[in-house]
């Protein structure tokens, strides 16, 4: 059956304690002005001071824009601290969400996995490493009950800014450092450079690549984003393709672009068409869609986002909301998971599954829904 967005997703509960426990203290004693204050457990003052940061930076995420208004957040301490105090729980979560409403094809790249005896994802964009945290956290709730990982754990994460990508594997050994009674070997090669750069990159045998806003922050053109894209695909053969964009329409339709250029459906060469057609038959797509011709919202007025309700975890990350000025009840983003698997039925052959990309809506004095089909995308009346 084709998955639903619109139910809440079951999150592991080692992802809260990891929040409140480990993640704040952190981050308290990386940022703090003073190294004896960072010591302190952290508490409602830590909040309000951190939260000057935050403010900040939030003002920048909240509207679509390009990457030229954004600020370096990675190169100022106060955003940094506020990425991690509220933007990771944020992006971790829809990583986490994404891998539960797909828990079938989680639960394939686990069997795999187990068959082969090692697991490799690629971050791309990494950042601290926000998806793999996500990504470790739904291994851990897994393996509760045995505390063993019976695979071997690779990460390669790949982000331009080497303090962050430190700064990420500093926090991700403070996690593992208070999980000792897990065992397995994990291990975590971090790549600092653009993912733009058009030097060959080192990719071993990948199992899963991950993107998490790629396009909405770079400035890249959609040609662009299209060939190296595809590079990094075409370098991991077997590998799954993750990606995952907020809601906003320029970052959902470019997304777009970049799906039928995976599955060959169109390419930003025309020249190199007929040869990514020849591909195309290889790939499998897990989700959002429900068919495998090109996508009708990429340049319609309409366009393909998700918002799932969600109580999410932290009681800290509560707080921080609260200093935003609102509490978070939905995680709001456009997403693309494409395998390369030909074994498994493809759903999206039944004509008559339709993919709901909306609430009811009165358009015309009447109850309308905005559905995805093969070729275009209409609202119809429910």
């Amino acid at each position: 059956m084709p998955t639903s967005l619109h139910t809440s997703p079951k999150l592991p509960e080692l992802w809260t304690s990891f929040l409140d426990e480990v993640l704040v203290s952190w981050t308290k004693s990386k940022f703090s002005p003073k190294p004896q204050w960072g010591l302190k457990p952290f508490d409602v003052k830590d909040v309000a001071f951190f939260s000057k940061g935050l403010i900040e930076l939030s003002q920048f995420f909240t509207e679509d824009r390009p990457e030229s208004k954004l600020p370096k957040y990675f190169s100022a301490p106060k955003f940094r601290s506020a990425y991690f105090f509220y933007y990771l729980p944020i992006h971790g979560a829809k990583f986490l969400a994404l891998l539960d409403t797909h828990r079938v094809e989680f639960q394939r790249l686990i069997n795999d996995a187990k068959k082969r005896g090692q697991l490799t994802i690629w971050d791309v964009g990494s950042g601290p490493g926000t998806a793999s945290f996500a990504i470790m956290a739904a291994i851990f709730e897994e393996f509760k009950k045995t505390k063993k990982i019976p695979f071997k754990i690779e990460f390669h994460w790949l982000d331009r800014d080497a303090s962050i990508l430190n700064e990420g594997r500093d926090l991700f050994g403070a996690w593992l450092a208070r999980l000792p009674e897990f065992s397995g070997e994990i291990s975590i090669v971090t790549h600092s450079r653009d993912w733009l750069d058009r030097a060959p990159i080192p990719l071993p045998e990948a199992d899963l690549l991950v993107f998490g806003n790629m396009i909405n922050e770079s400035g890249a053109s959609l040609e662009r984003l299209i060939q190296n894209a595809r590079r990094f695909s075409d370098a991991c053969p077997h590998a799954d393709v993750l990606w995952v964009e907020p809601a906003f329409k320029s970052a959902s339709q470019r997304l777009g672009h970049v799906r039928d250029a995976l599955l060959g459906l169109t390419s930003a060469n025309p020249d190199e068409n007929n040869q990514s057609k020849a591909k195309s038959d290889g790939f499998r797509i897990v989700g959002p869609c429900l068919h495998h011709e090109e996508c009708p919202l990429k340049s319609a007025r309409d366009w393909c986002h998700f918002s799932m309700p969600v109580q999410l975890p932290g009681k800290w990350f509560r707080l921080f909301s609260i200093r935003l000025g609102s509490i978070r009840e939905w995680l709001k983003f456009s997403y693309l998971w494409i395998a390369k698997n030909e074994s498994h039925k493809k759903i999206t052959e039944k004509d008559h599954w339709v993919r709901v990309l909306s609430d009811s809506t009165v358009r015309h004095g009447n109850p309308h829904i905005l559905v995805c089909k093969p070729g275009h995308a209409p609202w119809i009346q429910i």
